[in-house]
């Protein structure tokens, strides 16, 4: 079990990518801005985010290749980015 207390979502984020079997990122930089407070097991990151989303301004994308933090404000430019990198 993980623990963090009032954190920055970089800063979790960071813990967590030492057991997600995905990458997880923080994809704008008001998403940084939200503290995360809870507790999450190693075996259920994708499960805690998901419930992180239910009570913080953020959001989540998932995709095969990562998972993608932001806020709710900025959710249209991260789909843009993603679907414009993916155009490449």
């Amino acid at each position: 079990v993980l623990r963090h207390l009032t954190a920055r979502a970089s800063t979790v984020v960071a813990e967590l990518n030492q057991y997600s079997a995905k990458p997880i990122v923080v994809a704008d930089p008001t998403a940084d801005d939200v503290e995360i407070t809870g507790m999450v097991k190693i075996d259920g990151i994708v499960d805690w985010l998901r419930g992180v989303v239910r009570i913080a301004d953020v959001e989540m994308i998932e995709t095969p290749d990562r998972i993608a933090l932001h806020t709710r404000k900025n959710r249209g430019e991260v789909i843009a980015r993603n679907a414009s990198a993916g155009a490449r």
